[in-house]
């Protein structure tokens, strides 16, 4: 339960902390805003940063710590494990941390930081979100897709996300079709997308000319990528709505 003083001497800054997860030692940074008192629950959100970049890389380019876009939540910053060969901080949504020895368990992780969150600061554990940018963003697919995991995040944001699937691309690319109906996505990590709940909100933001992470999916790296809008509809039919999709022009209609 929350306490009924207020924390003195607590930063109010972004400050590293470290936590055992899996064997592993697991850094992560946490920002926590003015405005927080241990009586008041205050929502959660993980950002999880881009494959080769680090915490304060996604602090820097979200905005999440500046208490004019979120002033009143929590804000964890993961740092994902050098893979094999790569020397770049990634998540097990990663192609290089398929074969990565030692094998590394980012859902545990996330897991255990979870515990380490509510155990130490004042949640609102009915709001706790999940936000990554690419690599990070694959992350969050993974999370959604998890049994347990899904239940325990209110909703799911994704900007440019590498949505890696199980195929290679030597098989072809059958998940990187328009038609959500041929085959369901899945990820690098499930065989079976399968969140323990229905209805879950998931928001994808992505760029039409992304020269990274391509809007129209196809081969990358040896493995497969959806199309963005394929994504999408599969999480519509696995919320149980229809996969018609719906363009609503913005800024002039500059974005759609």
């Amino acid at each position: 339960s929350c306490c009924h003083l207020r924390l003195f001497g607590l930063s109010f800054a972004t400050t590293p902390f470290f936590i055992n997860s899996a064997g592993l030692n697991r850094s992560f940074s946490v920002h926590v805003p003015s405005s927080y008192y241990t009586n008041s629950a205050a929502p959660l959100v993980f950002a999880f940063h881009g494959r080769s970049e680090t915490p304060t890389s996604i602090e820097g380019y979200s905005g999440f710590s500046s208490e004019a876009v979120n002033p009143y939540g929590i804000v964890v910053y993961p740092l994902g494990v050098v893979a094999n060969g790569s020397g770049y901080p990634e998540w097990q949504s990663d192609l290089d941390t398929v074969d990565r020895t030692p094998y590394v368990d980012d859902q545990t992780f996330v897991q255990d930081l979870l515990v380490h969150m509510t155990s130490n600061y004042c949640i609102d554990t009915s709001r706790i979100l999940a936000s990554g940018f690419s690599n990070g963003g694959g992350l969050v697919g993974v999370l959604a897709c998890d049994s347990s995991l899904s239940t325990q995040f209110i909703a799911f944001a994704v900007n440019a996300g590498a949505q890696y699937t199980n195929d290679s691309y030597t098989a072809g690319c059958p998940r990187s079709g328009s038609v959500p109906s041929t085959v369901l996505t899945n990820t690098l990590v499930q065989p079976v997308c399968s969140p323990g709940r229905r209805n879950i909100p998931i928001l994808e933001f992505h760029g039409d000319a992304d020269g990274t992470v391509s809007y129209d999916g196809g081969p990358r790296r040896g493995y497969c990528l959806p199309t963005i809008p394929h994504w999408i509809s599969d999480w519509s039919v696995r919320n149980g709505m229809s996969n018609a999709s719906v363009a609503t022009p913005l800024s002039n209609g500059q974005v759609t």
